[in-house]
């Protein structure tokens, strides 16, 4: 990370682009949606499909345990 300046921190592109971008889709994060459990962001739309439509019940990026509702721990 760059120094700041007046307040501002200078931060590279490549860590920014890296934070808003989904793990599912690898495009720009739309309707971010993160597990509460682990804290991994996801397209709404990415994460919705890979739970109900492949009955994913586990975080595609760490593998902790959702439980057996796991549209409860999206937010």
């Amino acid at each position: 990370m760059g120094a700041a300046r007046g307040g501002v921190r200078r931060v590279r592109r490549e860590a920014l682009v890296a934070c808003m971008t989904c793990p599912l889709c690898k495009g720009l994060l739309r309707e971010a949606t993160a597990i509460t459990e682990c804290l991994h962001t996801f397209c709404k739309e990415c994460i919705m499909e890979k739970i109900d439509d492949e009955e994913v019940d586990h975080c595609p990026v760490c593998n902790i345990d959702l439980g057996c509702d796991p549209e409860e721990k999206l937010r």
